[in-house]
């Protein structure tokens, strides 16, 4: 009986690794977002307006990167020498696409032939992911690829040449030292436009928390089992618990990080906390609602990968401990 539960423990226990090696895959495929992502609303820019705007940043004294966001919706878009054709989210950007998303550097800003699709959209296409310089045709317009993104979703990323687009977001990278809200803020008040913060700090705050509670666990029952294996030396014991916790929190302190924007610059403040949880539970609000750039759209799933999973290894090794 004892060596048939000892087993079953071990089963858990590889599943358990299993899954969490997965999350933590997920959690490593979570880029860092470099840009303030605003969606507009009331008057937004149109071609000329947004040119005109990016003039006047690269002549400012302080030069702030910026990325105006078209979205086209969703359309065929057709291979001409193999007589292929599929429906894509079409999304124009005007200025840095490397804010869109990092592997929108292979779209010159000055680039009005070029494109950039995701892999399965080429795979459909060409029938391979090797399809840099071949030929698409979008709205009767030919395009040629620069690159196969690694999106999880049929998409085009193009430069809009038509004089009447509208753009309905703006990407701001922030200057060192400063918060994307103040970025957002100083974007809008400066160029007198309305919008909305499309904030995703939640995910990159909480997600660590639930590999990081994998973790702790798993060394508390590697603390049992070393209970257990090292019953004569009490001091060998000790040694390698505190190796153990050691080990154990050195790798931890590079994940999880405080938030201090979450700190009170008074302790007095007792209204601090239920104001802040407001506020960053109406961000969360507009962050379901509002549309989502590439970038963001694949650091949710990874994230989102990261904790479900996580998750499911931590109540197997309950499980485990418990049986």
């Amino acid at each position: 009986m004892n060596l048939k539960k000892y087993w079953k423990n071990i089963c858990l226990w590889i599943i358990a690794a299993l899954l969490f090696y997965s999350g933590i895959q997920n959690y490593a495929s979570m880029e860092e977002s470099n840009a303030a992502v605003i969606e507009l609303y009331g008057t937004y820019p149109d071609q000329k307006r947004a040119e005109e705007i990016l003039l006047s940043g690269a002549k400012a004294e302080e030069f702030t990167d910026l990325c105006f966001v078209w979205n086209g919706g969703m359309t065929d878009l057709q291979n001409p020498e193999y007589v292929r054709q599929t429906q894509v989210a079409v999304t124009g950007v005007l200025g840095k696409a490397s804010l869109y998303d990092r592997e929108g550097m292979a779209l010159d800003e000055n680039d009005q032939e070029g494109c950039i699709i995701d892999e399965k959209t080429a795979v459909e296409l060409f029938g391979s992911r090797n399809c840099v310089g071949g030929a698409v045709v979008l709205n009767d317009k030919t395009y040629l690829v620069r690159q196969a993104a690694s999106w999880n979703m049929h998409r085009i990323l193009i430069h809009p040449d038509a004089k009447d687009t509208i753009y309905t977001q703006v990407l701001v990278r922030p200057a060192k030292g400063q918060s994307k809200e103040n970025a957002a803020s100083g974007f809008l008040m400066s160029n007198g436009y309305f919008g909305t913060l499309v904030d995703d700090g939640w995910l990159e705050n909480l997600t660590p928390w639930f590999p990081a509670a994998f973790v702790l666990l798993a060394a508390f029952c590697i603390q049992g089992i070393l209970g257990r294996l090292v019953k004569g030396s009490r001091y060998l014991r000790w040694i390698l618990t505190a190796f153990l916790w050691g080990g154990c929190l050195f790798f931890l302190s590079g994940w999880i990080t405080f938030p201090y924007d979450w700190l009170p610059d008074k302790w007095s403040d007792f209204s601090f906390w239920p104001e802040k949880i407001q506020k960053e539970m109406e961000l969360f609000r507009w962050y379901v609602m509002l549309p989502k750039t590439a970038a963001q759209a694949e650091r949710l799933c990874a994230g989102m990968g990261c904790m479900l999973k996580c998750a499911a290894a931590t109540v197997i090794m309950l499980i485990a401990g418990v049986w």
